[in-house]
């Protein structure tokens, strides 16, 4: 038997502004996402035309990439965090306690990926290996 959820307490209009904010958040974190990867490409295609037949590039390859790395990561986090908003509003409307354990589950695994890529991209920065990659 499932407990019952806190929306069925809420007026219709609010739950129906919650599913458009909820759609708004999982679009704006696709969107963030994609924006990072074609930037991301695009930056790392721009580096390796520049190094295209240059000798003793590899140092600067190497930064060129960790630059890409951070960049791409900072949009990733951005599109994670959007998605781990639209999660907490799902919980939030759910009926039943299945699906809440789902998306705690998704919520936990997002906000680990988070942090782990944040300190990727920290030590990116800083120019440390951190190990992880």
């Amino acid at each position: 038997m499932s407990a019952p959820a806190s929306a069925e307490l809420c007026p219709d209009f609010v739950i129906q502004a919650l599913e458009v904010v909820q759609t708004i958040s999982d679009l704006a974190g696709m969107a963030a996402a994609a924006v990072g990867l074609i930037s991301g490409v695009v930056m790392w295609l721009m580096l390796e035309a520049r190094l295209i037949g240059k000798k003793d590039s590899a140092s600067e390859r190497c930064a060129g990439i960790r630059t890409v790395r951070a960049w791409m990561g900072r949009y990733i986090l951005l599109g994670l965090e959007f998605m781990i908003v639209s999660d907490v509003i799902h919980s939030f409307l759910s009926h039943d306690l299945v699906s809440l354990y789902k998306l705690g589950l998704i919520v936990v695994v997002r906000t680990a990926i988070s942090f782990f890529l944040g300190k990727e991209i920290e030590a990116d920065e800083s120019g440390t290996s951190s190990g992880m990659a």
